[in-house]
């Protein structure tokens, strides 16, 4: 049993290793739509077609976010759905990070439950918690923001050209696929955004942590909740 432990746990921590790297790399995108924010608006004036490619790069980068910030979170799912039970049946610890987190970003009674589990004069009342997920939206504003002001830009100031010049078509090709490429990228948040919610609602239903325990038995393992129908898909 105990090497059975010493297995899940060994899993445990390089699912989470994972789960940093993953993070670490979500944050290099980010550094890297804002280095092309940052050359886009330096060439905007000298070479305005430049910007239909950068526009270009921004929905890539988006998209490969996207991606990314997805993975971690069926990572989480495994460790909160799958891996933690089975260390708790092995008498390995108990795992309950993802379902706290889920509970405090819900606020209001919930939140105060898991940070007043003894009661007192704030259980039951509304409770102010920023949403962790909140970041999500900022991303969305970098990378989902900079295509369509780029391309704005770049047809305001009449780089589309003259309707029979030859190359005007091709241009016009341009724009439209880059703003096909952006729309596509924001079907791609959109269906993150849903894997996130989701992931979120498999977790909390799996099982809760209790309102308040005894401290006496806030060591004891507690026993796994089956998951029922909740079905997480890839």
């Amino acid at each position: 049993m105990a090497g059975d432990a010493q297995f899940l746990i060994s899993e445990f921590n390089a699912l989470r290793a994972e789960i940093g790297n993953r993070t670490t790399l979500t944050y290099a995108l980010i550094g890297l739509e804002l280095t092309a924010l940052g050359t886009g608006l330096t060439i905007v004036a000298t070479t305005p077609t430049v910007v239909l490619a950068v526009s270009a790069v921004s929905s890539f980068l988006w998209m490969f976010w996207c991606d990314l910030a997805g993975q971690i979170y069926k990572i989480a799912a495994y460790i909160s759905l799958d891996l933690s039970p089975r260390i708790e049946q092995v008498g390995g610890g108990v795992l309950r990070w993802e379902v706290f987190l889920r509970r405090l970003d819900q606020g209001s009674t919930s939140a105060a439950e898991v940070l007043y589990p003894h009661g007192g004069d704030r259980t039951g009342r509304r409770t102010h918690i920023q949403d962790s997920t909140s970041a999500d939206w900022y991303t969305c504003l970098l990378f989902g923001g900079t295509p369509p002001v780029f391309v704005g830009v770049f047809v305001a100031s009449g780089g589309v050209g003259r309707v029979h010049d030859p190359k005007s078509f091709l241009v016009l090709g341009g724009v439209v696929l880059v703003t096909g490429l952006w729309l596509f990228a924001i079907y791609r948040f959109s269906s993150f955004r849903r894997t996130i919610r989701t992931v979120g609602e498999a977790i909390l239903n799996f099982g809760t942590l209790p309102p308040a325990l005894p401290a006496a038995d806030r060591s004891a393992p507690r026993k796994a909740v089956p998951a029922g129908s909740q079905t997480l898909r890839e």
